[in-house]
């Protein structure tokens, strides 16, 4: 543990409080603002654990750096495999007895882990923060939150008092360090989109309590190199996702016996997109026709006919003939659609 005199750490033997986990990849233009943002805490006991996932870029000169020059700061390399995998290897090796994630083109104001921590008390599990997004790299838009304390049976509450359906990101939160490794939990690594509501979702089925603060103490980089939600990966990365979603969101109706229709919304409206992105990568990627109809026969499509909101007239198009079971028609439809914006 580092406590501060004055402008010094000193360093203590007793456990970290707090163990913040980056991970990092070719980060060379922001990496720096953000690893500087968090050495100007006002909350002095942390661990910063930097898991480089196999940077070719000036991202391990200035990681390193860091790591010289601030015991608290510490670096690993480790082969690419992807952020999940760059996060569990963090999970690993945390000693804090909370953990907090930050994504390397991301920041935080000096107060972030001091009002987090300020909001854990009387058995809280889970501490969310407010947010602030930053657009072209200069202007700072803040996202108003909410203030409270959620209970075990209130907790599907929080997706909609907290809007916490459109939080499903580590980032911004603090969890309890046991509750993770006393369960086993960690970032699936077969899902490339979806990964962090699973995490949330399973993490959240643990809890006790979550508080919600309106800090706003991180600051999310929009889209800095293109948005994740528009990549399509592998059939089989896709079906993970969306099987392992549909599940945690019935887990967690039947755990807390919610009637609330818009939680039910909510949560088919996300299954909704879950299965759109099923219907991308039959033809994002090579998949052989008899396939893609038995697994679009397979899926549940009334998720994304009926809760998943379109606005475009060709994806209506492609709702309609789902709707009809013209999966013949759709198929051949898509097909001439990707050869066409292939060309």
């Amino acid at each position: 543990m580092f406590y501060c005199v004055g402008e010094e750490l000193v360093y203590s033997h007793i456990r970290i409080m707090v163990s913040i986990i980056i991970p990092v990849y070719n980060a060379e233009q922001y990496i720096a603002e953000c690893l500087k943002s968090l050495s100007d805490q006002t909350f002095c006991d942390f661990e910063v654990l930097i898991v480089d996932d196999g940077s070719n870029d000036l991202t391990p000169t200035i990681c390193q750096s860091y790591a010289v020059k601030d015991p608290r700061f510490k670096y690993f390399s480790k082969k690419n495999g992807g952020v999940s995998s760059a996060r569990n290897f963090g999970l690993k090796r945390a000693s804090g007895e909370w953990i907090a994630f930050v994504d390397a083109d991301d920041n935080v104001s000096p107060s972030f882990l001091s009002a987090m921590y300020a909001a854990v008390r009387d058995g809280v599990d889970l501490v969310v923060d407010s947010f602030s997004i930053i657009r072209n790299d200069s202007a700072v838009e803040a996202c108003e939150g909410e203030v409270m304390t959620l209970a075990h049976s209130e907790m599907l509450e929080a997706f909609t008092k907290g809007r916490l359906d459109k939080r499903t990101s580590p980032w911004g939160k603090l969890y309890k360090s046991d509750i993770i490794r006393s369960m086993y939990l960690s970032f699936n690594e077969k899902v490339h989109l979806g990964e962090d509501a699973i995490f949330l979702f399973e993490y959240l089925l643990c809890c006790s309590k979550v508080s919600f603060i309106d800090n706003r103490g991180y600051f999310y980089r929009l889209e800095t190199s293109g948005s994740l939600t528009k990549t399509i990966n592998t059939l089989e990365s896709e079906l993970e996702a969306f099987s392992k979603i549909s599940s945690l969101t019935s887990r967690l109706i039947a755990e807390y016996d919610n009637n609330d229709k818009i939680v039910s919304r909510l949560f088919k409206e996300l299954q909704g997109f879950y299965v759109r992105r099923v219907l991308s990568s039959l033809y994002v990627n090579p998949t052989a026709r008899e396939l893609r109809l038995a697994t679009i026969s397979q899926l549940p499509l009334d998720l994304y006919i009926t809760y998943y909101p379109v606005d475009s007239m060709k994806e209506r198009v492609y709702k309609v003939l789902l709707s009809m079971n013209f999966y013949g028609l759709y198929d051949a439809l898509r097909i001439f659609v990707a050869k066409t914006n292939r060309r």
